[in-house]
């Protein structure tokens, strides 16, 4: 003989602290969260590009870990004109204006490679405006010297540029996933897709 069994679902905002704890956790092992910050990425890249920086592999990741950082790439000096676009653009964030001024000190002929997050090694070919017009031997001297000033300078500002660059990525990650992990997002996400749940907060498939 059949027996009918009444099973009363509640929405999340319905639910006891305790049963709502149950739901939060399994909404959250739920979440996949390269596509979920996927859009941070694709921000920040944009920015290392109007900045100089090309990123071949990575960035790569770890919320757990506080890691964020570059596995190889390349950094150009950019043009002025792209740095006065980003000044403009983010005027409003003074973590982007600070790269913006490093990326300025740096010479408009350097190089670097990068690996793992660190400058691999870099470049400033010779800079034909400032080589003497004689075979004076000082002046070439002087030559040499203002070049590899340019060069130990450069490389200082491209290591500061980099170094808070990734530093930029991984607060841009970390605030988001912070959103996401809010009671506040957890709260729309819950109504928009209109879930229910058991009364000890266990999903209602």
């Amino acid at each position: 003989m059949p027996i009918e069994k009444k099973i009363t679902l509640y929405r999340y905002d319905e639910l006891p602290e305790h049963a709502k704890e149950k739901a939060r956790e399994w909404y959250l092992s739920t979440i996949y969260w390269p596509d979920e910050l996927k859009f941070v990425i694709e921000h920040w890249r944009v920015i290392a590009d109007q900045l100089g920086f090309a990123v071949d592999d990575g960035p790569w990741w770890n919320l757990d870990h506080d890691t964020f950082y570059i596995g190889r790439g390349r950094l150009y000096r950019t043009l002025d004109s792209e740095l006065d676009e980003l000044e403009e653009e983010y005027a409003h964030n003074p973590d982007v204006l600070a790269i913006v001024r490093e990326v300025r000190e740096i010479h408009w002929n350097f190089y670097a490679s990068i690996e793992n997050g660190k400058i691999e090694s870099f470049n400033l070919p010779s800079d034909y405006n400032l080589e003497p017009n004689n075979d004076d031997e000082e002046e070439w001297a002087t030559y040499y010297e203002q070049l590899k000033k340019f060069t130990e300078e450069s490389f200082e500002r491209a290591k500061n540029a980099l170094h808070d660059l990734q530093k930029l990525g991984l607060k841009w990650l970390q605030k988001e996933a912070e959103y996401i992990e809010s009671e506040e997002a957890i709260k729309e996400v819950m109504k928009t897709n209109d879930w229910l749940f058991f009364e000890d907060g266990s999903f209602a498939e």
